[in-house]
């Protein structure tokens, strides 16, 4: 419903979680995809302690969110090796 209504999807609360980091926190595959499909989340988002999305998803053993993870980065080092 958010994301239909445009909502910002990198905004963080006060405690500089983003949607994404909380919903990888909370192990939420679904808001996870949901929100990587979008294309406008920040995927290496960061806490306040400077621990990554990446971090949280391996410390919850959430193998099937690392992948969602992976797959969300792929275009992007693709990319970053073709421009080398």
């Amino acid at each position: 419903m958010l994301i239909d209504k445009e909502a910002h999807l990198n905004a963080r609360d006060r405690n500089v979680w983003t949607p994404l980091l909380v919903a990888v926190h909370f192990g939420r595959e679904k808001a996870v995809k949901l929100l990587l499909d979008t294309g406008k989340v920040d995927n290496d988002a960061r806490d306040v302690n400077h621990e990554a999305v990446w971090s949280l998803a391996f410390k919850k053993r959430g193998s099937s969110i690392v992948q969602l993870l992976s797959r969300s980065l792929a275009p992007i080092v693709e990319k970053s090796r073709t421009d080398l």
